[in-house]
C-alpha cells in the first residue's frame, strides 16, 4: 500500500468547505434556485483549488458538502449526500518512467509488493544462441513468450550488457533451444559467458553439444526442442531489451516435452 501520509513530499494544501443546510436555509425563504446556485460557486472553487493542487505534485484532500444537485425532468432538486472524502493522489513531476497520473508509474510504489507480484508471472527455461561471423553466444533466458501466431513471434528479454545483445545488435543469427524438465544442469552452464570451441560450449563444469541450424546458429544437442528465429524489432528502453523476433524453422526431439520451469529450480528472476 502506498504510505502518503509518511512521505517526505506529503502536504495537506488548504481546502475547506462547510456543508449547507437545506433545511436552514428552506426555513428562513431562501429559493432553491439561489442554493443551487451557491453550491455550483462552492463547488466549482473546489474543483478548480483541486486542480491547482495536482499542477503542483501534491496530495489533495477534500470534503464535498452535503448538497448535491440533480436534475430530474428538468427542475433542479436538493439531495442530501453526507460528506464524501477524496484523495487524489498525484505523481510528481520529472519521476522516473512516471510524470503524472493516469496509468503512469506511482514513484510510492511499494518495491517489496512490486517484486512480489510480477513474481507471479511463470517462466520456462531456456538457451538463446547467437552467431555473428565468428562470434558465437549462448545465453539462458527466461523473459520469453510467444506474441503472435502469424506470423509467429516471441519476445524476448535480454540484457544489454551481454555477448548475446551485442551479437543480436551486430545482426547475429538467432535460436533458442528449449530445455526440458530435469535439465537444469544446462540452464547453469549458461549463466555467465560460455565460451564456444568447434561444436561445444565450454562451461565450468560442464561441455555442451551443438547441432548447426540451416542458417549456421547452433542450437542444443540435448534440447526436446528448438527454434530460429529472425529478429524484426528491437526496443531498448529498459536494462533488458526486448528482441522481437520470427520464428522461421523448428525442431522436435521428444513427443511430448515437458519444460523446464524457473519454479522447479527454486530460482526467482523477476519483480
Amino acid at each position: 500500500m502506498n504510505d502518503f501520509a509518511n512521505s517526505p513530499a506529503h502536504t495537506e494544501p488548504a481546502i475547506t468547505s462547510q456543508p449547507t443546510s437545506s433545511l436552514a436555509a428552506v426555513a428562513e425563504g431562501t429559493t432553491v434556485k439561489n442554493i443551487a446556485r451557491s453550491e455550483s460557486t462552492r463547488v466549482a472553487r473546489m474543483r478548480s483549488q483541486r486542480a491547482a493542487a495536482r499542477r503542483t505534485g501534491q496530495v489533495a484532500s477534500s470534503v464535498v458538502g452535503s448538497l448535491a444537485l440533480r436534475d430530474v425532468m428538468g427542475g433542479l432538486w436538493l439531495r442530501p449526500l453526507g460528506y464524501i472524502h477524496h484523495t487524489l493522489a498525484v505523481v510528481s513531476e520529472g519521476h522516473p518512467g512516471g510524470r503524472g497520473v493516469g496509468g503512469e508509474r506511482n514513484r510510492y510504489m511499494d518495491a517489496a509488493a512490486k517484486k512480489t507480484a510480477l513474481r507471479l508471472i511463470p517462466y520456462g527455461l531456456y538457451v538463446l544462441t547467437t552467431k555473428a561471423g565468428d562470434s558465437v553466444s549462448g545465453a539462458t533466458v527466461n523473459w520469453v513468450s510467444q506474441m503472435s501466431f502469424e506470423p509467429p513471434l516471441l519476445a524476448i528479454g535480454v540484457k544489454k550488457e551481454t555477448k548475446s545483445f551485442a551479437n543480436i545488435k551486430a545482426g547475429a543469427d538467432m535460436a533458442i533451444s528449449f530445455l526440458g524438465t530435469g535439465q537444469g544442469n544446462l540452464a547453469f552452464a549458461f549463466f555467465g559467458d560460455t565460451p564456444f570451441q568447434g561444436s561445444e560450449f565450454v562451461a565450468k563444469d560442464l561441455r555442451v553439444q551443438t547441432e548447426p541450424s540451416a542458417s549456421g546458429v547452433p542450437v542444443l544437442a540435448d534440447a526436446p526442442a528448438w527454434a530460429t528465429l529472425k529478429v524484426t524489432d528491437l526496443v531498448e528502453r529498459g536494462d533488458h531489451a526486448v528482441v522481437v523476433a520470427e520464428v522461421t524453422d523448428v525442431g522436435l526431439r521428444a513427443e511430448a516435452p515437458q519444460a523446464l520451469t524457473l519454479k522447479e529450480l527454486n530460482l526467482n528472476y523477476g519483480g
